[in-house]
């Protein structure tokens, strides 16, 4: 749910990025923009017997104002938002990997479109290292800036702005990120 609508740049679904093609896509959170809304498509012959074969009832699916929601968010997607998701996602990595690159214990900067990852190793030991993960998060959220922990080890700092997200918010971004680095 979270690599889809458009977040990778040009592809607008992080299946088809990585070249898959699935059965099954299970749509979230995005489809509303935060919204209560979501959806499953599918191919037919995965989805007809569970129509076929199972009573399932909801009382909200398909309600008018959540398809209305989502009927607007596609159109401002298609709109041109999402055209300039990968430049400023581009900008927004290279500029975090620059300010990275000098600060022992961050072993890669990574990502596609605005979906972005830190990933934090002790510089001594390369062993994945949770607490600078956290410290850089809580760093950054006393900035104002939200970026979460994820990873097995927790140990990436997980970078996702909204869509709208352009060139000065980039800067804004890189600022509060060299400060936080101090507290690393």
């Amino acid at each position: 749910m979270q690599s889809g609508f458009g977040r990778l740049g040009p592809q607008w679904w992080g299946f088809e990025r990585h070249g898959l093609d699935p059965d099954l896509v299970v749509l979230g959170k995005p489809m509303g923009n935060g919204y209560p809304v979501s959806a499953v498509a599918g191919r037919a012959n995965v989805l007809d017997p569970f129509g076929a074969d199972v009573r399932y009832f909801s009382t909200f699916a398909g309600a008018d104002v959540g398809m209305a929601v989502a009927a607007e968010v596609l159109r401002q997607l298609r709109g041109g938002i999402v055209d300039r998701v990968e430049g400023v996602g581009r900008r927004l990595r290279e500029e975090v990997a620059s300010l990275s690159a000098s600060t022992p214990g961050i072993a890669s900067v990574r990502g596609a479109g605005l979906y972005l990852g830190v990933e934090f190793r002790d510089a001594e030991t390369s062993q994945p290292d949770p607490r600078a993960a956290v410290t850089m998060s809580n760093a950054l959220r006393r900035a104002r800036v939200l970026a979460s922990v994820s990873g097995a080890h927790e140990n990436v700092l997980k970078v996702r702005p909204p869509l709208v997200f352009d060139d000065a918010h980039v800067t804004e971004f890189t600022q509060a990120y060299a400060e936080a680095l101090a507290e690393v």
